[in-house]
């Protein structure tokens, strides 16, 4: 008895069978008018939607032979170098042949370079923006240079030529003295205002004139070694008198170890008398001024304790600020710049030394000048 599946076939004849019995079955795209019709209309679309009409056209081809089944725009001339995309149709399909389909660009350099250009064209811009805003800001830093080096020759030769003046007035005073021509009570009291006004006005210049040389940074120290009891002794002296007229006093407690260390005599009596100032100025009452001195390992320091007004919280981080002076309503009683602590700060640091100040409204402030020994 004859059985089908006891028959044997070799490669070749396994081969033919298997084509013409697909071959039978399967036929060509270009017989599918139908198809071609709605693949058309579906790529159509979408191009359409993404707005790719203009810049891509598609084409189907027979990958045996090569020739061009479908073509979304024949007027285009085919060019394999401006595929960007393919992909294979029916591969698997057992009633159909495999086509390639090819998304191919009319002009690759005007799709793909237009949204280079417009990243090119803005970074043009941000950079000339840029070397804009760089000049601007090196023209203005300039400018503010040359502005601030008037500013400080204007300042430098304005206190200069008051002090000619101050200088005269003390001098008319020392001589008015010494020829007895101040000696009923009313002169005497004219010429002491006359003489206490002089010298506040000369430590206002004093003032301005040192601050204007921190601003151009050449201040220069002539540290020599001082006994610091001995500076404070002779400093308070002279604002003792002036601390008398107001029913107040100043008291010395002078007890560190260690006495001598180096710093510029100049600037740190002006330090001192800036903040006993303060103390006599800014207080209500009798002023009653402590001047301590303690010490460790590293540090001397110069305790000053009052019992002013006090330092509201709200102005504690600004009162070493330039020109800074603590809001007191309309008031106008106190005089001054709001230059004493910001120079009061900068000798200390250039010192290197550092400034702290503890205060209460209505009970006070004390101020720490710490100053390195070494």
């Amino acid at each position: 008895m004859f059985y089908p599946d006891s028959i044997t076939f070799n490669k070749k004849q396994q081969d033919y069978i298997e084509g013409i019995t697909g071959n039978s079955f399967r036929k060509p795209l270009e017989e599918k008018d139908r198809f071609i019709e709605t693949f058309n209309h579906f790529l159509q679309n979408e191009l359409n939607t993404h707005n790719l009409k203009n810049h891509f056209y598609y084409k189907v081809v027979n990958p045996d032979n090569g020739n061009i089944v479908i073509h979304s725009d024949p007027k285009q001339k085919s060019d394999g170098n401006n595929i960007v995309a393919e992909t294979t149709i029916f591969a698997e399909n057992y009633f159909m042949y495999s086509y390639k389909v090819q998304l191919v660009s009319t002009g690759a350099s005007r799709y793909f370079n237009k949204p280079l250009a417009i990243v090119i064209i803005s970074s043009a811009i941000l950079i000339v923006l840029l070397i804009i805003v760089i000049f601007s800001l090196v023209r203005t830093t300039i400018q503010q240079q040359k502005l601030s080096e008037i500013k400080s020759d204007f300042i430098s030769n304005m206190t200069h030529e008051f002090k000619t003046p101050v200088a005269n007035i003390s001098l008319a005073l020392e001589t008015m003295e010494k020829r007895g021509l101040a000696e009923d009570e009313n002169t005497a009291l004219y010429t002491g205002i006359i003489r206490e006004e002089n010298r506040r006005l000369r430590n206002n210049i004093d003032i301005i004139l040192e601050t204007s040389v921190f601003e151009n940074k050449v201040l220069k120290l002539t540290k020599i070694h001082t006994d610091i009891h001995d500076l404070l002794t002779g400093i308070i002296e002279t604002k003792q008198i002036e601390a008398s007229k107001e029913n107040g006093k100043i008291e010395l407690d002078l007890v560190a170890e260690d006495l001598k260390i180096f710093i510029d005599e100049v600037h740190l009596s002006n330090v001192i008398l800036n903040i006993l100032d303060n103390a006599i100025k800014y207080c209500k009452e009798a002023p009653k001024i402590k001047v301590s001195t303690l010490s460790n390992s590293n540090h001397l320091i110069i305790r000053i304790k009052d019992n002013g007004r006090g330092i509201p919280a709200a102005s504690m981080d600004r009162i070493f600020d330039k020109f800074y002076r603590i809001p007191d309503g309309n008031k106008h009683d106190v005089k001054g710049f709001g230059l004493g602590l910001y120079y009061v700060k900068q000798v200390i640091e250039t010192h290197h030394g550092k400034i702290k100040v503890k205060s209460e409204v209505n009970k006070g402030s004390t101020f720490e000048i710490w100053l390195p020994k070494r």
